[in-house]
């Protein structure tokens, strides 16, 4: 009687260790799938949405903030290199020529994997450089990007919403 629930019991300790590794296996691609979904990045002190002036799809065009409709220029992908990249140019935000002053301009460039295009989301809603650690901030009296000392102003709060 002990042989036969010990066997049971390693089939079952077996069957077990199966099923964790096989939800383990699909837990993470859930999870590596939900990291490339792309997301809208609204504006909390204005009305709008981060957005490629004219959607346009060549390199160095500014970042604006632009009516929501949730269209391919508006959806962004977070890259495992922690850019955003736009989803209708394959481009990535950047700051331009790495500059590292207050007022400097934003906008889409070739992805590569330089500090001027590394980002980070903080619990605020303020996108930061990891290049100089500014937030990106909607220009006073415009729609353009640019970047700025953080100071928790609303033009500088976003949220990164779904699809």
């Amino acid at each position: 009687m002990k042989r036969i629930n010990i066997r049971c019991w390693i089939g079952f300790a077996a069957a077990l260790v199966a099923a964790l590794g096989i939800f383990a296996s699909a837990t993470s691609s859930t999870h590596a799938k939900q990291a490339k979904k792309p997301v809208v990045i609204s504006a909390a002190g204005a009305s709008g949405c981060l957005a490629i002036q004219r959607a346009s799809r060549s390199q160095g065009k500014s970042a604006v903030i632009g009516d929501c409709h949730g269209k391919v220029s508006q959806q962004w992908v977070r890259t495992s290199s922690k850019q955003f990249q736009v989803k209708h140019s394959g481009l990535c935000l950047n700051i331009l020529n790495a500059d590292k002053k207050r007022g400097a301009a934003v906008v889409q460039e070739s992805c590569e994997k330089a500090k001027s295009q590394q980002w980070y989301v903080t619990s605020k809603g303020e996108i930061r450089s990891k290049l100089n650690h500014m937030c990106l901030t909607i220009s006073h009296g415009g729609s353009r990007i640019v970047m700025n000392g953080c100071s928790g102003a609303a033009n500088q709060l976003c949220k990164l919403g779904g699809l």
